[in-house]
C-alpha cells in the first residue's frame, strides 16, 4: 500500500517543490540566528500538515483497501524529511560561513 501512497504523492512533486521552494525562499529572507530553529520547526509543521491533508482525503478514498492505514502513517513519516533537511543544510551554510 505503501507503494499506492508514493505514487499518488509523485504526482504531487509539483506542490512538495512548491513549499520547498518557498520554505528556502523564507529561510533566506527572514534569517535571524537567535530564532533559526523554531522558526524553522513552526514552518515545516505547517508544511507537513498540509501536506498530510491530502493523504487524509486519498486514505478516505481508499480506506477499503487492505493496508491502506499502515501505508497512511509509513508516507506521513516520510513527508517531512526533504524539508528538515533543508534546514540542516541551510543551517550549517550560515553557521559555517
Amino acid at each position: 500500500m505503501l507503494q499506492n501512497y508514493l505514487s499518488f504523492n509523485i504526482k504531487l512533486l509539483f506542490l512538495y517543490l512548491l513549499f520547498l521552494f518557498a520554505m528556502f525562499i523564507g529561510i533566506l529572507l527572514t534569517w535571524d540566528q537567535t530564532t533559526y530553529s523554531r522558526d524553522t520547526l513552526f514552518i515545516t509543521l505547517q508544511i507537513w500538515g498540509l501536506l498530510t491533508l491530502s493523504n487524509i482525503i486519498y486514505l478516505v478514498r481508499k480506506r477499503r483497501q487492505d493496508h491502506a492505514v499502515s501505508g497512511f502513517f509509513k508516507m506521513v513519516l516520510l513527508i517531512p524529511i526533504p524539508y528538515n533537511l533543508l534546514a540542516v543544510i541551510m543551517g550549517l551554510a550560515v553557521v559555517y560561513n
